[in-house]
């Protein structure tokens, strides 16, 4: 089982059950820590649930990813902000967590984010109608 599968098929029902959970407390992480590809992996959180999942009552309820990646630019905390934006399509909000973990070579760094998915990722698209599920869309 890859990762993609893991937070489509285990994380999403994990996810579900604690949100239905009113006893359920504490916050979920997580850890994405294969640097060469985790970002490639969080297109997996985007429209992850349909809108008639189970909603978190609770903004706090939302996950934590911490993401490995990999940086040979610059300015390390934009491009590894900007690559995790660019995956889920989104603007991620000011409560973010950057930080460089190591050099592994030169000019090549090994950096880590912290942030909280919004819901409006992960709640993205996938819209029932009256009809049912919303139609698949037809690639050519």
């Amino acid at each position: 089982m890859d990762g993609r599968d893991f937070i489509k098929q285990i994380f999403s029902k994990e996810m579900e059950r604690i949100w239905k959970d009113p006893s359920s407390k504490g916050t979920v992480h997580v850890l994405m820590n294969l640097p060469a590809l985790a970002v490639e992996f969080l297109d997996s959180f985007v429209g992850l649930f349909n809108q008639s999942s189970c909603k978190p009552k609770d903004p706090n309820c939302l996950p934590y990813v911490h993401c490995y990646y990999f940086s040979k630019c610059e300015n390390l905390e934009q491009d590894t902000r900007e690559a995790v934006e660019r995956v889920l399509g989104c603007t991620l909000d000011d409560n973010v967590a950057i930080r460089e973990v190591r050099n592994v070579a030169p000019g090549k760094e090994m950096m880590c984010i912290k942030f909280r998915v919004p819901e409006s990722v992960l709640f993205k698209g996938n819209v029932e109608t009256e009809d049912g599920p919303a139609a698949k869309k037809i690639c050519l």
